[in-house]
């Protein structure tokens, strides 16, 4: 028929489907991050966030403040002293929490020699228990690390320093 010659070769429905399905999730993941990193409440010593120097203000972070594995620990230690408490989630037995980092966060981390030392000699030997082949990049101190790419960074720091606004999550 007249219709037939004007169809197109391929079927086009999938495709866009396809493409539909990855654009909302995108546009889903990036509203989550923008609404979490909002507006933290409260101080860096007794709210809702933290910076990785002594000063306590996101202005004074220099290109040196970088994430390592005492600051890990120190965020855990905050979020279980939280009011109200933030429940870690409870996996296999264990009770974690999972810290998601920016690239550059992740890159900082992987120089840190505690957390190389970590994962070399005390992580789980296991493939299938290991975190590495979940997708984590290890595990510290009961925090399972994640490099995430949408993590916001700006250039709010000292001269310009990128500050990356990395999220720690429980329940």
């Amino acid at each position: 028929t007249e219709w037939d010659t004007k169809k197109p070769v391929y079927e086009q429905w999938p495709l866009i489907k396809d493409a539909l399905v990855t654009w909302f999730g995108n546009w889903q993941d990036n509203t989550l991050i923008t609404k979490l990193t909002a507006s933290p409440t409260g101080t860096s010593t007794a709210g809702e966030w933290m910076v990785t120097n002594s000063t306590g203000t996101e202005v004074s972070i220099a290109a040196t403040d970088k994430l390592t594995c005492a600051y890990i620990s120190k965020a855990k230690r905050r979020c279980k002293g939280h009011a109200p408490k933030i429940q870690p989630f409870n996996i296999d037995g264990g009770e974690y929490y999972v810290l998601l980092i920016s690239l550059e966060a992740a890159r900082d981390l992987r120089t840190d020699s505690a957390w190389l030392a970590a994962q070399q000699y005390a992580g789980v030997r296991d493939a299938m228990k290991n975190p590495i082949f979940s997708g984590a990049m290890g595990l510290w101190d009961g925090v399972a690390v994640y490099e995430y790419e949408r993590i916001s960074k700006t250039a709010t720091g000292a001269s310009s320093a990128l500050v990356s606004h990395n999220l720690m999550l429980g329940k």
